[in-house]
Formats: C-alpha cells, sequence, structure tokens
C-alpha cells in the first residue's frame, strides 16, 4: 500500500462500473460469512443514530463503534497497550477486524461502503477521528490515501483498464475486493494475451 495526493481526474477503484471495494476497510482474513452479517449489523446501526442527512456527533459516532463492536474494540484498546501482548496481537487484530462505519449501502446488499465517508456529507471528513479512533496503530487512512491498485489502474494504459473491468464485470463486492486487495500487492490479475502480449501479465 502507499499513500499520495489523489489526482482528481484519476479513476477510484473503491467504486467504478458498478463494483464497490472495501479492502481497507476489513482485515484480509474476515471471510464473507462474518462479513454479512457485521455490515448488515452496521448499516441498520448507523440508521438508527439517524445519520441519514446529518453527521452525527462524534460521541453518537463512538456509541455507535460501541455498540457495532459489540464492545471488543474497548477490550482490544486496552490489550494492544499491554507491552508483552500488544506488539504480539496488534497483526492478528488487523487482519480480522472490520470498520464498524462500513455497511451495506442498500438493501438488496449489492454494494457497500464508507457510511461516514465526506461525499455523503458535504465534504465533511471525521474518519480519521472516529474510525479505529481507540485502536492505537490501527486507523483509517487520511483523506489523500490512494491504495496501490488505484495507482496502478491509473497507470495502465486504457485497453488493458477496460480488459481489467471485463475481468472483474461479474464479480460482488466480495469477490471485487479481493481483487483488489491482492492487485494492490502486485499480485499477477490474468489478462490476455492480445493485451499484455504475455499470458498472466497484470500491466
Amino acid at each position: 500500500m502507499q499513500t499520495s495526493v489523489r489526482n482528481p481526474n484519476d479513476a477510484s477503484l473503491c467504486r467504478i462500473d458498478n463494483h464497490t471495494c472495501g479492502a481497507c476497510c476489513w482485515g484480509a482474513g474476515v471471510t464473507r460469512s462474518q462479513l454479512i452479517p457485521r455490515l448488515r449489523r452496521n448499516r441498520d446501526l448507523f440508521r438508527h443514530l439517524g445519520a441519514s442527512r446529518t453527521l452525527p456527533g462524534r460521541f453518537r459516532l463512538f456509541l455507535h463503534e460501541v455498540l457495532a463492536t459489540r464492545g471488543i474494540n474497548l477490550l482490544w484498546a486496552v490489550l494492544v497497550r499491554l507491552p508483552w501482548f500488544g506488539k504480539r496481537q496488534k497483526k492478528s487484530i488487523a487482519q480480522s477486524i472490520v470498520c464498524p462505519f462500513m455497511g451495506f449501502d442498500d438493501n438488496q446488499e449489492e454494494s457497500v461502503g464508507c457510511m461516514i465517508h465526506p461525499t455523503r456529507f458535504e465534504e465533511r471528513d471525521v474518519r480519521s477521528a472516529v474510525a479505529f479512533a481507540l485502536l492505537p496503530g490501527i486507523s483509517c487512512g487520511d483523506a489523500n490515501y490512494v491504495c496501490t491498485g488505484c495507482t496502478r489502474f491509473n497507470d495502465m494504459p486504457a485497453d488493458q483498464t477496460q480488459v481489467f473491468l471485463d475481468i472483474v464485470g461479474s464479480q460482488d463486492w466480495y469477490e471485487y475486493t479481493r481483487t483488489i486487495r491482492a492487485f494492490s500487492c502486485n499480485a499477477i490479475v490474468p489478462m490476455p494475451d492480445s493485451v499484455t502480449g504475455k499470458q498472466g501479465d497484470a500491466a
């Protein structure tokens, strides 16, 4: 992963061609069966905050985090500060965590998104102040965060980007997220010989 300032003309793999990615918002070790009830609960709890039009204050956002994680983040917040436990377990926690502010966008559960993303609330950005705020060393990226996958995608020639979009065309939010996570780690995404000149090349 890398951090850089996004060119406003660049495409974002977070949301493109009816696909939504959550790679930055849950750990690589979280399975689909674990995610679905968590994302559903996050969405429903956030709706109960009355947050569809107005961004809640920090106390209510803190309350949402506690309820959405059923208090487990409070426990982790204490444990990761213990020198004999925290350093060893922090990586494991990061692999299994789900951001309490990530949820399904709709009742059909066909897309996912950050429920406190600034585009939803007139560009007010509180993510770094509330998402994972209890957990030292685990945090939401800053406003200019750009994953390596987005950088790779925007550096590809137009014909290759279209082939990439064709490859992920039938993937749902979970499969697409796995693809983007692999792509961000420079894993090979199969591309046709006619585009790359070599079987299996991603770019």
